[in-house]
C-alpha cells in the first residue's frame, strides 16, 4: 500500500506531520479522523516510508472540501440522491449504538464514513466527523445535505446536542424512520391498483385489435394470408394510437411523482394529509409524540421554555404541523409558560394543558411532558392500525371498480362483435366461404 504525507492538529492544538499507509487518500484521511486528529490534510503521496521528500501535490480526499473554516460550509448546499427511510433507519441505529457505547462522535462518524459503500453517505459522514473533531455542531453539517437528512432529522439532532441526549435523539430518528418504512411497505398493493387502472386502456387496445383482426380475416382470400393479415392488423391497431397514449400516461405519472416529492409540494401534501380522515389523526399524533418527547428532554436539560419550543418544532416530521406549532409559539418569551401556549394553540387534546400546568407547578415539567408523549405514542400506534384498515378498504374498492370496468368492456365487446360477424359469415361461422376454402 502507498504511503501518504499528512498534516493535522492533535487534541491540544499542536501541529503534527507524518506519513500514514492506506489504500487511498480517502482511506488515509478517514483513518486520521478516526484517530481523533483535527483538520487533517493529505498533502502528498510517497512511494516508501521515508518522510524527507517534498510533497508532490495536494490531494483532495473527497470531491467536497472537508478542511474548511467553521463558517464556510454554510455557504454551500450539497445535493445528492434522496435517502430512504430504510437507509436512515440503519444509519442512525448504528450512530445510537456507538454513542451509547461511549465512542466519541468524531470517531463514530469517521468509522461510518470509512465503512459505508455509498459515496453520498461517505462524504456527508466524513464532513460530520471533521466537524465533530473541531467541536462544531453536527446538526449544522447535516443541514448542508437536505436530500440525505430531512429537516426533522436535523432538528432532532440539534435538540440532542443542546439538551445532551444525542444518543437518544439518534435512536428516535431510527425508530421514526423504521415506522415510516413499515407503513409505506404495507401499501405495496397500491401499485397493484395502479397497474389494474392502467390495464383499462389496454382493454380498449385489445378490443380494437380484436375487431380489426376479425375484419382482416373476413377480407383475406385464404387461411395463410388471413392469419398474417390478422396478426399484422392487430399489431398495428394495438400499437397505434393506444400505446403512445399509455406511454404518455406513465411518463406523466413519473413526472408528477417527482414533482410531488419537492419540498413546496411536500408541504402541501402534508397539509392534505392532516385534513384526511383517520390518516390525519395518525400524522397529528406522530407529530405530537415527537414534539412532546423533545420538549421533555430539553426541559430536563435545563433549556428555557421558549427555546425548547422552537427546537421541538423543528423536530416535527410533518411540515404543515411544524408551521402550526411555530405560529402557536411565536409570542413566547422567557416568562411564557408552556401550558398557556398548549392551551391557546388548539393543536393538542384538551387534557394536555392541565397536565403540563400541573408539571410546572410541581416542578416536574419534564415528567409531565414525557407522560404526554407516551399517551400520544399510544394514540399514534392505534391510528396506524386504523389507517392501514382504512387504506386497505379503499384499495379493495378501487380494485373491484377497475376489475368491473374491464369485465364490462370485454363482455360488451364480445356480445356486440360476435353476433354481428356471425351474420356476415366470419371465420367463426362454420358455413362461411372462408372456412370452406
Amino acid at each position: 500500500m502507498p504511503f501518504y504525507l499528512y498534516s493535522a492538529l492533535d487534541a491540544s492544538g499542536k501541529k503534527l506531520e507524518g506519513t500514514i499507509q492506506a489504500q487511498s487518500a480517502n482511506e488515509a484521511l478517514h483513518s486520521l479522523i478516526v484517530r481523533g486528529f483535527r483538520t487533517p490534510k493529505i498533502v502528498g503521496e510517497k512511494a516508501g516510508a521515508a518522510t524527507t521528500a517534498q510533497p508532490k501535490q495536494v490531494i483532495q480526499a473527497t470531491p467536497i472540501q472537508i478542511n474548511v473554516p467553521a463558517a464556510a460550509p454554510a455557504a454551500q448546499i450539497y445535493r445528492s440522491r434522496k435517502s430512504s427511510d430504510r437507509e436512515r433507519f440503519f444509519l442512525f441505529a448504528q450512530i445510537a449504538d456507538q454513542l451509547r457505547a461511549g465512542i466519541n462522535p468524531a470517531q463514530a462518524f469517521g468509522e461510518l464514513a470509512r465503512t459505508y459503500k455509498g459515496q453520498k453517505f461517505r462524504d456527508s459522514l466524513a464532513m460530520v466527523a471533521a466537524a465533530a473533531s473541531e467541536g462544531r455542531p453536527i446538526s449544522d453539517v447535516l443541514a448542508l445535505w437536505p436530500d440525505l437528512y430531512p429537516e426533522h432529522v436535523v432538528g432532532i439532532v440539534r435538540a440532542g446536542e443542546v439538551g445532551g441526549f444525542l444518543p437518544d435523539a439518534a435512536a428516535t430518528i431510527s425508530e421514526q424512520a423504521m415506522n415510516a418504512h413499515k407503513f409505506k411497505r404495507f401499501h405495496w398493493w397500491i401499485w397493484v391498483v395502479a397497474l389494474n387502472a392502467i390495464s383499462i386502456p389496454m382493454v380498449f387496445m385489445l378490443r380494437d385489435a380484436l375487431l380489426a383482426g376479425w375484419d382482416a380475416a373476413e377480407a383475406s382470400p385464404d387461411v395463410v394470408t388471413g392469419t398474417k393479415n390478422v396478426y399484422a392488423t392487430m399489431g398495428r391497431t394495438f400499437l397505434w394510437p393506444w400505446l403512445p397514449i399509455l406511454i404518455g400516461l406513465v411518463v406523466v405519472a413519473l413526472l408528477l411523482r417527482q414533482y410531488f416529492s419537492t419540498r413546496p409540494v411536500r408541504h402541501f401534501r402534508h397539509e392534505v394529509g392532516l385534513r384526511m380522515p383517520i390518516l390525519g389523526g395518525r400524522a397529528r399524533n406522530e407529530s405530537v409524540t415527537v414534539f412532546t418527547w423533545v420538549l421533555s428532554k430539553l426541559a430536563k436539560g435545563g433549556v428555557p421554555p421558549f427555546r425548547s419550543w422552537e427546537m421541538a418544532v423543528d423536530s416535527v416530521p410533518n411540515l404543515a404541523m411544524q408551521d402550526r406549532l411555530r405560529n402557536a409559539g411565536v409570542m413566547m418569551n422567557e416568562g411564557t409558560r408552556i401550558s398557556d401556549v398548549v392551551f391557546n394553540s388548539k393543536l393538542f387534546p384538551q387534557e394536555y394543558a392541565p397536565a403540563v400546568a400541573t408539571g410546572e407547578l410541581t416542578g416536574d415539567i419534564s415528567g409531565a411532558l414525557d407522560r404526554l408523549s407516551q399517551i400520544s405514542r399510544t394514540e399514534y400506534e392505534a391510528g396506524t392500525v386504523k389507517s392501514k384498515a382504512f387504506t386497505s378498504s379503499l384499495g379493495c374498492t378501487a380494485l373491484l371498480i377497475t376489475s368491473g370496468i374491464i369485465l364490462i368492456v370485454l363482455t360488451l365487446t364480445c356480445d356486440r362483435a360476435l353476433p354481428e360477424r356471425a351474420t356476415r359469415g366470419t371465420p367463426l361461422d362454420p358455413n362461411s366461404s372462408y372456412n370452406q376454402d
